[in-house]
């Protein structure tokens, strides 16, 4: 539903209507970026978990077919 249809503009004048819109399509814009933005650090969220995992299965690995590179 667009702002400018709702009662609350009525009366208002075609200046002020167009700064709505305006503001509207910023809104909608800024709600869109969010979203994306949202999904990319969702993903990186995951990938950070697999490379948590991955760590210390490589370490074990090391410790297991080369001893002497790992001195933890």
């Amino acid at each position: 539903m667009s702002w400018a249809e709702e009662d609350w503009t009525v009366g208002l004048s075609g200046r002020v209507l167009q700064k709505v819109k305006e503001l509207q399509v910023h809104h909608e814009r800024l709600s869109r970026e969010n979203k994306q933005k949202q999904l990319q650090l969702d993903n990186i969220q995951v990938s950070l978990e697999k490379q948590t995992v991955k760590v210390p299965a490589t370490v074990t690995f090391l410790k297991h077919t080369h001893p002497t590179l790992l001195c933890i």
